[in-house]
This record gives C-alpha cells, structure tokens and sequence, in this order.
C-alpha cells in the first residue's frame, strides 16, 4: 500500500521505469501465442475442400511499434475465409475466435503485472 503523497509519486516513476518493457514482454508473447493458436485453428477448421497450407504460412506475427504487436493474415482471401461470402459460403471463423481467447490472457497476464 502507498501512503502519502511522495511515496505515490516514487512508485509511479518506479512503474515508468520498469513496467514499459514489461509489458511489451507480455504483449509480443500474447501476440506470438494468438498467431500459433491461429494456425492450429486454420488446420483444423479449413476441412472443406483441400488444404494447402497456404493461409497458415501466411500468418504471421509484426511488430509495429514498441507494445505494438499484429497477427496478420497476408492472403487476399482471409477475409472470405473469416466472415464467409454472400451467397456460396458461411463463415469458417479461424481468427476471431482465437483474439477473444487471447484477449482474456492478455488481460490476466496485465492484471497480474500490475498488481503485483
């Protein structure tokens, strides 16, 4: 517990100091899990048709900027994939599920950082 005004001060600078790499630490690696998980999902939801593999080693992992992280899909037809067509397919969701997973991780692995 902080008591008085500069033991707060001190404690945040301390958070400012430390907490920055930290939580870039856990956001690369939440990011790297959910691009992992992703894959797995691609493989055991694309069974329609034939499977080539051509979406999954087109999934990747970017860094954009310092606690910037993406899973990217770099295939024209992702989008199809993940929210279906109009009138030929329905959605196959391979990515979206795996975000809402991740997400409750990610806030876990925060909440636990912050609180110590």
């Amino acid at each position: 517990m902080v008591d008085g005004f500069d033991e707060l001060i001190a404690h945040l600078e301390w958070m400012e100091e430390n907490i920055e790499d930290d939580v870039n630490t856990i956001t690369k690696n939440n990011t790297m899990e959910l691009t992992g998980n992703t894959i797995k999902n691609e493989r055991a939801r694309f069974d329609r048709g034939y499977w080539t593999g051509f979406t999954a080693r087109n999934t990747t992992t970017e860094r954009i900027e310092s606690m910037h992280y993406e899973t990217l899909v770099n295939t024209d037809y992702a989008a199809y994939l993940e929210y279906g067509t109009r009138y030929y397919t329905g959605a196959t969701r391979f990515l979206f599920d795996m975000v809402v997973m991740q997400r409750q991780q990610y806030y876990a692995d925060l909440k636990r950082l912050v609180e110590g």
